[in-house]
């Protein structure tokens, strides 16, 4: 690994051990429910870039009995308990996926790219774009930067320690298209999809959203 990405894993790694309960939530598996929806069973090759210790490893597998499924993670106690659970598991930074070009199916980043900087949010996209087959589908979710319970408590996604950068819908999705993507999807998640469901409007009503793109 060079020098830029060395320091760059040790700043990443610090960042996300800052995380309160190690970023599950009661809502996590259910998060992998949502988008476990916008994937083909038949797909070969799914990457779970933030897998964490592994904890949708379960649902991918249902959704996709057949795909060899690859954990990235970061933290390397995570990434050994994900080994577990995952048919291969990489400690590495978002920013150079360890992957041929047009190689893997389906890449999910789920409450992952608010972890990034800006600088490298952009460059994790364009590595997304680099190691997806044509026509292959990137799933992302992230806090809602426009939440209204946010906006009424005066609050921000980087009040987190953990949160290096935000995003709202429209920015998202603009930076998708911009590197190469086609939006597939969008549509609000989060523990407030309990009450009102995956709602494709309203979004500062939610939490989170998630975001479907295509490899164009």
């Amino acid at each position: 690994m060079d020098p830029e990405n060395r320091n760059n894993l040790s700043m990443y790694v610090d960042a996300n051990r800052a995380q309160s309960d190690s970023g599950i939530s009661d809502f996590s598996i259910e998060r992998y429910g949502h988008a476990a929806v916008f994937l083909e069973p038949t797909l070969s090759t799914v990457v779970d870039v933030g897998c964490n210790t592994g904890i949708g490893a379960s649902v991918l597998r249902t959704a996709c009995p057949n795909a060899v499924l690859i954990g990235i993670e970061v933290v390397p106690e995570r990434a050994q308990e994900a080994r577990g659970h995952f048919d291969v598991v990489h400690e590495s930074v978002a920013t150079r996926l360890p992957f041929e070009d047009r190689s893997v199916d389906a890449v999910l980043c789920l409450e992952v790219i608010e972890h990034l900087t800006e600088a490298d949010a952009v460059q994790f996209i364009k590595e997304v774009r680099r190691v997806l087959r044509p026509d292959g589908r990137f799933i992302l979710t992230t806090p809602n930067s426009q939440y209204i319970k946010l906006l009424f408590l005066r609050r921000s996604v980087l009040d987190d320690p953990s949160h290096l950068s935000e995003y709202f819908p429209r920015k998202l999705s603009k930076l998708l298209r911009q590197n190469g993507f086609s939006i597939y999807q969008l549509e609000g998640t989060g523990r407030v999809s309990r009450y009102l469901g995956r709602r494709r409007h309203g979004f500062r009503l939610f939490g989170s959203f998630m975001l479907v793109g295509d490899r164009r």
